[in-house]
């Protein structure tokens, strides 16, 4: 979690230096980096707040994004509303502000995607042939 709090921290400076609403946009950044992290969680959460999953249609996986989405953000702005001088004055002094440049956490987030949709990939192509009996022995047999 340090790593989110000290990217919230220089989200939240950023957005404040450019006059915007600063934990607002945090909040959004540290949404965007956790939806590019958890793929699977886009069809997840719909399934288990409504027990439907988004079919091929474009209005189903509209409606399921933005479900997610809001979702997401607002876990996040609640939770860092309450603590957002409490991250600011804990990273202020930081000696990471120097070293890190800004354009890290995007950098971060991009990658941080690509790797979740190869994950994505990987899970398709289990379930398309099968292997996901195979593997689902493999791990259980871990703990025999």
């Amino acid at each position: 979690m340090r790593f989110l709090d000290y990217m919230f921290y220089r989200l939240y400076i950023f957005a404040k230096k450019n006059k915007e609403a600063p934990v607002a946009t945090a909040a959004l950044g540290i949404a965007g980096f956790l939806i590019a992290a958890l793929p699977i969680v886009w069809i997840e959460i719909p399934y288990l707040l409504f027990g439907w999953m988004p079919e091929n249609t474009k209005a189903d996986r509209k409606i399921a994004a933005a479900i997610v989405t809001a979702i997401i953000f607002f876990c996040v702005y609640f939770r860092y509303k309450p603590r957002e001088k409490e991250i600011v004055k804990r990273y202020e002094h930081s000696k990471y502000n120097e070293k890190i440049p800004f354009f890290v956490f995007p950098l971060a987030t991009f990658v941080v995607f690509l790797i979740g949709i190869l994950e994505i990939i990987l899970c398709d192509k289990i379930e398309e042939y099968g292997l996901y009996k195979v593997i689902r022995n493999w791990f259980l047999g871990l703990f025999q």
